[in-house]
């Protein structure tokens, strides 16, 4: 009996101590390791940006102007409409 009241209170210490900041703090680790996470776009440092594509140059030029054509469409519908000027455009180099 004795010893499960010194168990208790150790885990009471640690469980405190974890929430202060202390030595079993889980969270801390968890957000200092989520800080150096890097996306699958994101460059490494020091890197330079990748050249943009002759489909990432159209298409940042088609929809800014469908949406200033069109200021009240979705995104969703606005992609569309780029999308298939892009095919549009490719079919006719062809």
């Amino acid at each position: 009996m004795t010893w499960e009241r010194g168990y208790d209170a150790g885990y009471q210490a640690g469980y405190a101590a974890g929430a202060r900041g202390g030595p079993h703090d889980y969270t801390a680790t968890r957000r200092a390791a989520t800080k150096r996470h890097r996306g699958p776009g994101t460059p490494k440092r020091g890197s330079k940006p990748r050249k943009l594509t002759a489909h990432n140059r159209f298409m940042k030029k088609e929809m800014r102007s469908l949406r200033r054509k069109h200021p009240r469409m979705k995104q969703t519908q606005i992609m569309k409409k780029a999308n298939a000027a892009w095919r549009k455009k490719k079919r006719g180099k062809k």
